[in-house]
């Protein structure tokens, strides 16, 4: 008998084939086996998936999976990579001023870490579909930067088109450092700016000026504008998150945040400074192609800096998307894994206005809850005309995670960048029914998952029948999505055998030294005593110091 019992609905009888390595796979739902005479390798396939890539070692056997569409994204082609170099190196020498450097980060114009497909711009360029990484295109190199999560996954999806650099690596340089000492200097970097912080635009801008070089923000994001065939956007719809798992209202979240805004008096270790070359003013009086932004707004006429003194505060602009959807109190779906919907808002001691796909389904119900809340819509791209030429009656705070283009469009002294977002601060401490809410769904996920341990046991051991990473992940989400108020996948389940993780069978003395210091960390965490308002930054040593003894 398992050690669980077992709670599952049986699977179908599906037909068997065998599939070799990269070659594609029926578009019928097959389970394939190991062949007993060759190299071929197990596979299961489902509806929408397509075809596999396989990978064996051993006795090992693990499944990379996509769609046929995405197969170059996910590293297959090595030629894929080299064309999409070359499209937009020719944007970059079509430039009115040509372009040495483009820089191409993971995130989205909300500085989002999961990205639709739509925004997906490093992964399409270089194929690593990892979630964090940064790339830099230049017209004789390209160079991806990654963390240690990454090493082995971004050395099989690049091509030799690309050097891949391994941040944290004895020797290896960050991609700012790498600006700052490794670039040619005396040349142009061009960056997309709503995919950058103001922070990080802040620290480029120190980088680029120490090689002697400057900095541009094309019109156009340089990626999209050498795609043919870049994927529409989503725009699902939207719809409430009910009082019963937020336990407060949109309205007295609005309420808290108005009266954090009429009391907020910004103190100088709160604000981020930006030099002079990267406010609005500074731009225009060397470019008037400045701005990443879909709209076309390189004409522009330069404004007049504004010396009177500085404002009162009078609102805040949020462009993360949890922030918004948490202020709210509504969800979409247009992000994986992420229960958002593309929008930026803007609360002022006035009035709401949320920016949003005027195309959006906004259905009857939360049509009227918006207008009961008081909150007027706008169409999403008409934010930036907004920043520039509303009637906004003081100064705006931003927070030094908000898209750069935002603070950019925003003349001085009409915004004040804070190292901090109140939203984030205020949904960062839990209701009672928020705190009730998570302990429950982490017991429906940990019964889940028992089931899911009892199923590879009888499976594997008691049956010995093959299990690949594939099937096994999805057996896994078959158990989540049987419990109550299941919504989606928090990320795709990272399941993996033979290199990439511990399987069953006994573990090698590395794998047990590994396991030892994370479950030391874990312990060290739990056990911590510490004065209230520690960080979990301070914390963090504590997690890390039984693995830097072994280094």
């Amino acid at each position: 008998m398992p050690l669980w019992p077992l709670r599952f609905k049986p699977k179908p009888q599906l037909p068997r084939v065998v599939v070799a390595p990269d070659e594609t796979a029926p578009s019928t739902p097959t389970v394939c086996e190991k062949s007993a005479q060759s190299s071929v390798t197990a596979l299961e396939v489902s509806p929408g998936i397509g075809w596999g890539k396989v990978v064996s070692s051993g006795k090992s056997l693990g499944v990379t999976f996509g769609t046929p569409s995405s197969r170059d994204e996910l590293g297959t082609s090595a030629s894929g990579s080299s064309q999409k170099l070359q499209a937009i190196r020719k944007v970059m020498k079509d430039q009115p001023e040509p372009i040495d450097y483009y820089i191409i980060p993971s995130e989205d114009a909300h500085q989002s870490e999961y990205v639709s497909q739509a925004d997906a711009r490093r992964e399409y360029i270089s194929n690593f579909s990892g979630s964090a990484g940064l790339a830099i295109v230049a017209h004789d190199s390209a160079h991806l930067f990654v963390d240690s999560r990454y090493w082995i996954q971004a050395a099989k999806e690049i091509d030799n088109s690309w050097t891949l650099h391994r941040v944290g690596a004895p020797g290896e340089r960050s991609w700012l450092d790498w600006i700052r000492h490794e670039s040619t200097p005396n040349v142009l970097f061009g960056v997309d700016s709503r995919l950058i912080s103001c922070d990080t635009a802040v620290a480029l801008h120190a980088a680029v000026l120490e090689r002697n070089s400057r900095l541009t923000f094309p019109r156009l994001n340089l990626v999209d504008a050498s795609r043919p065939d870049r994927p529409v956007r989503p725009n699902n719809p939207v719809f409430l998150h009910d009082i019963k798992y937020t336990g407060e209202t949109s309205s007295d979240k609005i309420q808290r945040i108005r009266a954090w805004i009429r009391e907020k008096r910004p103190t100088p270790s709160e604000i981020v400074a930006f030099p002079e070359a990267l406010t609005l003013e500074g731009l225009e009086s060397r470019s008037k192609e400045t701005l990443g932004l879909s709209i076309s707004i390189s004409t522009t006429t330069a404004v007049d800096r504004d010396d009177s003194p500085t404002p009162e505060p009078y609102g805040i602009v949020l462009s993360k998307l949890d922030s918004i959807a948490w202020t709210l109190n509504l969800r979409g779906s247009d992000v994986p894994y992420n229960p958002v919907f593309f929008s930026y808002l803007v609360i002022t001691l006035d009035e709401v206005i949320l920016f949003v796909d005027s195309n959006k389904e906004l259905v009857s119900p939360v049509n009227r809850y918006l207008d009961d809340l008081g909150v007027s819509r706008r169409d999403y791209s008409s934010l930036w005309t907004y920043l520039r030429k509303g009637d906004i009656k003081g100064q705006l705070i931003i927070d030094s995670k908000s898209p750069y283009a935002i603070a950019v469009l925003l003349k001085r002294p009409r915004y004040v960048v804070l190292n901090q977002c109140i939203v984030t601060q205020l949904k960062g401490i839990k209701n009672p029914i928020e705190i009730q809410g998570f302990r429950e769904c982490y017991l429906r996920d940990g019964a889940a998952f028992v089931q899911w341990l009892a199923w590879l046991e009888e499976t594997v051991q008691k049956k010995k029948q093959p299990v690949t990473e594939w099937g096994a992940a999805q057996k896994l989400t078959e158990f989540r999505t049987s419990m109550d108020n299941f919504m989606g996948l928090a990320y795709a389940n990272i399941s993996a055998v033979g290199p990439n993780a511990v399987h069953f069978g006994l573990p090698s003395q590395e794998q047990q030294d590994a396991y030892t210091r994370v479950l030391q960390g874990h312990i060290a965490i739990d056990s911590a005593v510490f004065p209230e308002g520690t960080t979990g930054a301070q914390l963090d040593v504590l997690a890390r110091k039984a693995l830097w003894k072994d280094r």
